[in-house]
């Protein structure tokens, strides 16, 4: 999948504002580290357990439109605990892509990872790693 431009600008504690709202402490690490949140999932469904998730993808994509001159990549994942939840897992990550787009973010902006099947922690609930997807936001490493 063809991503952002070599020619884009990087993200800047700037960008971060316009997009959470808050200032961002310390330095702003936009190849490896800009932006990160999670989706969360009613148990066992592909739907959203509250309306935050929907809020949180029209967020970024408005801030996509606004900052289209950025280097912009938005990467999309989830880990599974049980094996019989690659299909779920996988249907959540596809519907986070999908709605991402129809919410109007350019499609070469994203990637999908693999799902992953995880371990919990003894510390960590299973059914929480389960029921939720990422979103890592980052600039290409050859942005300026």
């Amino acid at each position: 999948m063809a991503l952002v431009s070599n020619t884009s600008t990087c993200l800047t504690s700037d960008d971060y504002t316009a997009l959470t709202g808050d200032t961002y402490a310390g330095k702003v690490d936009p190849i490896n580290n800009f932006y990160g949140d999670y989706l969360s999932f009613k148990p066992s469904e592909v739907g959203y357990a509250d309306a935050s998730a929907q809020n949180l993808i029209t967020r970024i994509a408005s801030f996509t439109k606004a900052h289209s001159e950025k280097s912009i990549i938005i990467t999309i994942g989830a880990a599974y605990t049980n094996p019989d939840q690659l299909a779920l897992t996988q249907t959540r990550i596809d519907t986070v892509y999908n709605d991402l787009v129809n919410a109007g973010v350019a499609k070469n902006m994203l990637q999908e990872n693999e799902p992953a099947l995880t371990v919990p922690e003894e510390q960590e609930d299973s059914a929480t790693i389960s029921d939720t997807v990422s979103i890592m936001i980052t600039s290409a490493e050859s942005c300026k």
